[in-house]
């Protein structure tokens, strides 16, 4: 595994899931590794640029991007990055 998929304790995720937004439909993942970097994953340029534009970033890295939202679970896959996440609750989409 490259030092790109390396997962550590202390690492997080925050999974942008936009269904509207000034250039449609789209998704991103910010990575805050353990060793302070802050990667944003994208599917495309454009996106990359869209949200680098609002928050500060060390690295954006162009990946493959999936996902699938039921309302109590989101399955994501960015890259060689595959999250499942999993709520009690029915939570809305916003």
């Amino acid at each position: 595994m490259d030092r790109q998929c390396r997962l550590r304790l202390g690492d997080r995720f925050v999974a942008g899931l936009w269904e509207q937004s000034p250039i449609g439909p789209m998704c991103d993942v910010m990575w805050a590794r353990s060793d302070g970097e802050r990667v944003l994953l994208v599917p495309t340029p454009e996106i990359g640029r869209f949200v680098s534009a609002v928050y500060r970033f060390d690295r954006v890295a162009q990946v493959s991007m999936d996902w699938a939202w039921s309302g109590r679970r989101l399955h994501l896959t960015a890259g060689a990055l595959e999250l499942d996440l999993h709520t009690k609750a029915t939570w809305g989409f916003p």
